[in-house]
């Protein structure tokens, strides 16, 4: 292969194309072909959104004729057209001010070149099981942080979901239980004073306590505040289910209050998406609960719109030798970005 000339690293910021005198490429220079790859934040072992790629490409003379620019996506995705065939590209990555990344390529003619995928999100060890819900999708975004196999329990099916609540060998089974919010509670999560009902709450205590972990998202939130009604302080009458549904839609900005957290994202604030018409408010936690992300949160009493200044959005507290976890929010619509690293910082605690 042809090695291009280079010269020393542009940082874009600030620059654009018409401080550059970009002419046709030469004759003798195929293009055409595609290349693509996707870009990893090391730091954070999540994919890296908002980073420009680029190359510049040169005549034989040395001369630049153009530069290339794409900005990565939520997936950490990029892609150039156009590459020119039988040489040796050299591509940077620029997040900021930064060039975080520089590597070389060599670019066969009229293809599309896909990078392999670099390792990022370690991989989840752990053993999982999902209770599916109408109102969350947690499977959706488990192959971006490293989840590749679970069991799934069909939550809408109120006999299969008895039966795995009421199977404490079946619960053992595995380190982590999510709760997708939307799945069937009537019967199974309340009321309290229910045979079958006290038998699942003493099921979910114990496996907790033995080292279990339990995930609940939005509307799962009668999970927690029913087995565990002393760690939450849900808005509303905490002894009527689904009275804390009355968050108003819409994006919240939050604080990262858990300093290890910050750390990890590398951000002191993130925005938190509300997309359904009502959300369980969480108004405050016991002593023993950890919050992690805190921000003003908006909720409906008949016509008027109040707001919960301080309401903790995502909390964690342990049960014996186990960790129970809570989002307000539906996980799958927080799928991207730093709501990723959240999830992703979450789960690696859990291994």
């Amino acid at each position: 292969m042809h090695k291009l000339l280079f010269a020393s690293v542009l940082v874009l910021a600030g620059c654009s194309e018409t401080e550059f005198n970009f002419n046709d490429a030469p004759p003798d220079i195929p293009v055409g072909g595609i290349l693509s790859g996707q870009q990893c934040d090391d730091s954070s072992q999540t994919w890296l959104e908002g980073a420009i790629v680029y190359t510049h490409l040169y005549d034989g003379d040395g001369r630049v004729y153009d530069t290339v620019t794409d900005t990565t996506d939520a997936e950490g995705m990029w892609a150039l057209p156009d590459m020119p065939g039988g040489f040796t590209l050299q591509i940077y990555v620029q997040y900021g001010n930064d060039v975080v990344a520089t590597f070389e390529v060599e670019m066969p003619e009229n293809e599309h070149l896909a990078l392999p995928a670099p390792a990022c999100f370690g991989d989840v060890s752990a053993s999982v099981a999902v209770v599916s819900g109408s109102y969350d999708d947690l499977e959706a975004v488990f192959s971006a942080v490293g989840i590749a196999s679970y069991r799934e329990i069909n939550g809408k099916d109120s006999q299969e979901l008895t039966d795995f609540l009421l199977n404490d060998t079946a619960l053992n089974e595995f380190d982590v239980i999510f709760f997708n919010g939307g799945h069937q509670e009537a019967g199974i999560i309340y009321p309290v004073g229910d045979p079958t009902v006290d038998a699942i709450h003493a099921n979910l205590l114990a496996y907790v306590s033995n080292g279990g972990v339990v995930f609940g998202s939005d509307w799962a939130y009668d999970v927690i505040e029913q087995v565990w009604p002393d760690r939450i302080d849900f808005l509303g009458d905490d002894a009527v289910p689904d009275d804390a549904q009355s968050g108003e839609a819409g994006d919240v900005n939050a604080v990262v209050l858990d300093s290890f957290m910050e750390a990890s994202l590398g951000v002191g604030q993130v925005t938190v998406s509300f997309d359904v018409a009502v959300f369980p408010v969480m108004e405050s936690v016991d002593a023993s609960t950890r919050v992690y992300l805190q921000g003003e949160v908006p909720y409906r009493s008949g016509q008027e719109i109040l707001t919960v200044v301080d309401a903790p959005l995502a909390v964690s507290f342990d049960e014996g030798n186990g960790r129970v976890y809570y989002g307000s929010y539906r996980n799958s619509a927080n799928d991207a970005g730093d709501m990723l690293s959240v999830l992703q910082y979450l789960l690696d605690a859990v291994q």
